[in-house]
């Protein structure tokens, strides 16, 4: 077992930064007074959606399909890729430039709106339309024992639901 003598060893080093973005992300906010407050800012306000999307990721996706490349796995097929796209032309690879620039970023998938629900005051959840049915129809049932009284109205909810269905 290796001792750790200093608080600054390199072992001890390694452990707490684990990946060069966590030593990245640490010595960025320790020594950001170092920085002019503009150079800061522009590093941590640095975001995927001011990113875009390159060349090199459009004309990937655009190889997806390719039949070429099809049989082959992830590690030969992306370095056919590199190799594909190492090749273009400097009028292909303005073109695509191009395209990049004018894909907007982002996913392409649309979330469904949401039904906006009636807001409770009391903080209860509103009851479901099955619970609203029992409230309404378990005084006709009155005379029975609770578990028969339960029973009856769950029959009676089937026989409307069938009714309503058909």
């Amino acid at each position: 077992m290796m001792m750790i003598n200093s608080p600054f060893s390199p072992a001890l080093f390694r452990i707490v930064f684990s990946s060069a973005q966590s030593r990245t992300q640490f010595f960025v906010f320790r020594f950001s007074f170092l920085l002019p407050d503009s150079t800061c800012t522009a590093m941590l306000r640095l975001s995927r959606l001011a990113l875009g999307v390159g060349p090199y990721s459009l004309f990937m996706k655009e190889q997806k399909n390719n039949p070429a490349l099809k049989g082959l796995s992830a590690p030969e097929r992306g370095r056919a890729t590199a190799k594909l796209y190492n090749e273009l032309s400097t009028v292909e690879r303005n073109e695509l430039m191009k395209r990049a620039r004018a894909t907007p970023y982002g996913s392409k998938s649309k979330k469904k709106p949401s039904k906006p629900k009636p807001a409770r005051t009391d903080g209860r959840r509103t009851p479901s339309r099955y619970a609203e049915f029992v409230k309404a129809n378990i005084a006709k049932y009155a005379q029975l024992p609770q578990r028969e009284r339960m029973t009856a109205v769950a029959k009676l909810w089937r026989e409307q639901k069938h009714a309503t269905q058909k």
